[in-house]
């Protein structure tokens, strides 16, 4: 496991690049695959929700061969350019949580 803090400042550039290296691998590993950039991601809009002052598109990819992911793409009106936030659902071994509770929580 690598040491790491929320307060944590490499202190040289050749420090920061041995750490992400090793913070690269470690994500893969615990994601147990790699991305396949020749697979197609046959993204499509599957159905979308007006808000007050946004719209969420649910969409759906392919990650791998015939496995879809799904999430919500909630995307602010106007005329822009403005940020997107892209919500991928996660499942987790005690709960299942979504990127726009955790952005709530930090008041983002």
């Amino acid at each position: 496991m690598l040491p790491f803090t929320t307060n944590f400042h490499p202190s040289s550039l050749d420090e920061w690049r041995e750490l992400r290296g090793k913070l690269i691998e470690k994500v893969w590993a615990n994601l147990g695959t790699r991305p396949d950039h020749s697979l197609d991601l046959e993204p499509r809009e599957t159905g979308e929700n007006k808000m007050d002052g946004y719209t969420v598109k649910n969409i759906v990819f392919q990650s791998r061969k015939d496995f879809l992911v799904t999430g919500n793409l909630y995307v602010p009106e106007g005329l822009g350019p403005f940020p997107a936030v892209l919500d991928m659902h996660g499942h987790w071994s005690h709960e299942i949580r979504n990127q726009s509770e955790v952005l709530s929580y930090t008041q983002y």
